[in-house]
């Protein structure tokens, strides 16, 4: 073979190697990159898979650690909690909630909460998780540096919350597990459920025991509220609020300073209408009557223009003048904010030393089907049942006659309790009653028989409201009121200085965080 046919020998050997070592290089980079594949979507298996939520830190507070499976327990909670409020701040519509919430079966983190900051939904209910569960950690953290032990009574609500869970699972056909992993996230099982229900009521329950475990002397008690008076009496006055009318909208006019002139000129005879009615005012009826006449619709009723409050619910508007220690009975004078002018009669200041009524109620609620203003007045202690399922009316009636029948005593109405009350919650006990109007959640009617001055321990009266009936035993007095309020507001005071001096939780988001929302 010559020296040429050699060399075009060699050169096709040359070809045929290098074409093997490209098809080689070819298959080990497919084989490669199908290896690299593999291993990602692996390793997003992995990573979303229940041992590796379960396993995986999502974030540290104050040196405890929860994974992500943990986290999105917390997360959800926050979650639910905020949309029960938007329902509730909706008032029960459905279709007004849900343009206030995200959009379901979207990942919040793909949807903005805050299009101005860019801020996501994820994000958001985040930071609601991580502030409640940093404060559940430092009160955790305190119950083991104090030894606490999580209380019997805390431990029955936590059973008791465990069974309704489980009683709701049943209520829509899924096991307990199932349950769970719709409300809190698809790694959480039954036991991390009950770890974090665990940890969750030690937290809260030693939040209790160091605020009502605190005692205070008589002395100690007496200072504080004397200290503390201005805002701790209660202050009863009638007022007449007279909103400034007739100016009409800013868009009624050319221009905004023309609104603004007709505005003040409205607020200015409004400011003048005030003060001849005060200057008119020498008695409670004289207010009543000047309430009527300005808006008989709104003071239908005499209670309309009635306030009773503590000090520091009284407000800036009146609140300085009402809280000034030469304040009078009948002193009348008026207030204007940017609205109108109010007018206000200052009727008492009462420093609460007097001790709460105790009573004993069997309710009977009014048939839903039936308004209270179309029942009848007479006595339903008088009720005949004359129907197979009684009326409210007469309902009442046989009970107040079982009760009277059985000695008109407190053990004969607690025997009827749990038979025929609406409300038998606490043997239909209550206490701590106050004189401050509609906030012991019981009506009016029964609140004015209860501190009527001739009240008698052993009285009891069938009393008629917009609610129902309510046989009521007046079984005695309590604690004295001012007491009572100075314990629960030092209490309160020093609780918040012991919740200051847990400091500010340490956060430090994971990486596996993303992984939640």
């Amino acid at each position: 073979m010559n020296k040429k046919a050699r060399n075009a020998q060699r050169r096709e050997l040359e070809k045929e190697h290098k074409q093997k070592l490209f098809t080689k290089r070819i298959k080990i980079a497919a084989v490669a990159a199908a290896v690299a594949i593999c291993l990602i979507v692996g390793g997003i298996l992995f990573v979303n898979s229940d041992y590796a939520r379960r396993s995986f830190t999502a974030v540290t507070i104050d040196g405890r650690d929860f994974t992500v499976a943990e986290f999105e327990y917390f997360f959800s909670s926050a979650f639910i909690e905020f949309q029960d409020r938007i329902i509730q701040t909706a008032g029960g519509n459905a279709e007004a909630a849900m343009n206030m919430l995200p959009t379901p079966g979207v990942s919040l983190r793909r949807q903005q909460f805050d299009a101005e900051t860019g801020r996501t939904w994820a994000e958001f209910i985040s930071d609601n998780a991580i502030s409640e569960l940093s404060q559940l950690v430092l009160k955790y953290n305190a119950s083991v540096k104090y030894g606490y032990v999580l209380s019997g009574g805390a431990q029955l609500e936590m059973e008791d919350e465990i069974k309704s869970v489980r009683d709701a699972a049943i209520a829509v056909g899924l096991s307990f597990e199932e349950y769970l992993r719709d409300l809190y996230g698809s790694s959480i099982d039954e036991k991390l459920y009950l770890d974090i229900l665990r940890f969750v009521h030690t937290a809260r329950s030693f939040n209790d025991h160091m605020h009502g475990s605190r005692t205070y002397t008589a002395e100690e008690l007496f200072e504080f509220y004397e200290e503390s008076s201005h805002i701790l009496d209660n202050f009863t006055y009638r007022f007449l609020f007279m909103r400034a009318e007739g100016y009409g909208v800013a868009a009624d006019f050319d221009t905004r300073a023309e609104f603004e002139s007709a505005q003040e000129a409205a607020l200015k005879s409004t400011r003048q209408r005030a003060l001849e009615i005060a200057a008119g005012i020498e008695s409670e009826n004289d207010l009543i009557a000047a309430a009527g006449n300005h808006d008989p619709i709104t003071h239908e009723h005499e209670d309309s223009t009635l306030r009773v409050l503590p000090g520091d619910w009284l407000g800036g508007t009146y609140g300085p003048w009402m809280r000034e220690p030469e304040r009078r009975p009948g002193d009348v004078s008026t207030f204007d904010i940017g609205t109108g002018s109010f007018v206000v009669y200052f009727i008492m200041r009462d420093n609460n030393d007097y001790y709460m009524p105790e009573i004993r109620q069997i309710l009977i609620e009014h048939e839903q089907s039936q308004s209270p203003d179309m029942l009848s007045d007479d006595d339903p202690s008088d009720a005949d049942s004359g129907t197979a399922v009684p009326t409210a009316r007469e309902r009442a009636g046989q009970v107040y006659r079982l009760f009277v029948e059985g000695g008109s005593t407190e053990e004969a109405l607690i025997g009827l309790i749990y038979e025929h009350s609406d409300d038998p919650a606490y043997g239909g006990l209550h206490k701590n009653i106050t004189k401050l109007i509609n906030l012991n959640q019981m009506p009016a009617e029964v609140e004015n028989w209860l501190f009527d001055s001739a009240r008698q321990v052993g009285d009891y009266a069938l009393i008629r409201s917009d609610v129902g009936y309510h046989l009521v035993y007046f079984r005695g007095f309590g604690e004295r009121a001012r007491d009572f309020i100075a314990v629960s507001r030092i209490r309160e005071r020093d609780h918040n200085a012991w919740l200051t001096d847990l400091g500010v939780a340490e956060v430090n988001m994971r990486w596996a965080s993303r992984l939640v929302g």
